[in-house]
């Protein structure tokens, strides 16, 4: 049987379970304030504010002596219920992206023959397909230069051990295939744009 693991990349994991409990408890920090200021307003009100302040004082009274222990249970087990709800989904997020991390470290170490593939409850196949373009795109330019590349080195040791200048010619022919195949990508990185000149404001003179 196999075991599956949700905790997979525990930073980003970690970070989203975090946001997520965060995200709850400031939703029941709001929902309280609400309350309390709501139960004030009651208790100020003229038709119900004797009954209402009574029962409100009572009830704090319960809470911070019968109940106090039930509810920070009751926390605890809420607390358990999200972060378990929250791994579950983080585990969505993080099983393409460490799927994505390892792929691409194989392609790093020149293992090009692999390819992007997610499982089909990830919903990413437009995305592996995007990425598989990308990478055979890449790799057959380089195939290309590669196969030229030994093409115009046994040209050149040929045209040496027969000393025969004309086979020279040749040379050119691959190197110029050679270009074209480096040609289809950009290896120069964008100049950052130039910054206007600042506007000489009205009434400045030069020195």
């Amino acid at each position: 049987m196999v075991r599956k693991h949700y905790f997979i990349k525990k930073g980003l994991q970690t970070r989203f379970i975090g946001t997520v409990l965060l995200i709850v408890a400031l939703v029941m920090v709001v929902i309280f304030c609400n309350l309390y200021f709501f139960g004030m307003f009651l208790a100020q009100d003229s038709e119900y504010g004797a009954g209402y302040a009574e029962t409100f004082e009572r009830l704090k009274t319960d809470l911070s002596t019968k109940l106090m222990g039930r509810l920070v249970l009751l926390g605890l087990v809420n607390v358990i219920i999200v972060i378990l709800i929250s791994l579950f989904f983080s585990h969505q997020i993080a099983g393409p992206v460490y799927k994505l991390e390892k792929t691409l470290q194989k392609i790093i170490e020149g293992d090009v023959n692999v390819k992007f593939s997610f499982r089909q409850s990830d919903r990413f196949d437009e995305l592996a397909e995007l990425l598989n373009d990308m990478k055979d795109k890449y790799t057959d330019a380089l195939k290309n230069a590669k196969d030229v590349n030994r093409k115009s080195i046994a040209a050149l040791e040929e045209a040496i051990a027969k000393k025969d200048v004309s086979a020279l010619a040749g040379l050119k022919d691959m190197n110029m295939q050679l270009a074209n195949a480096l040609n289809e990508f950009n290896f120069e990185a964008a100049s950052p744009a130039a910054s206007p000149a600042p506007e000489q404001k009205t009434g400045e003179t030069g020195a």
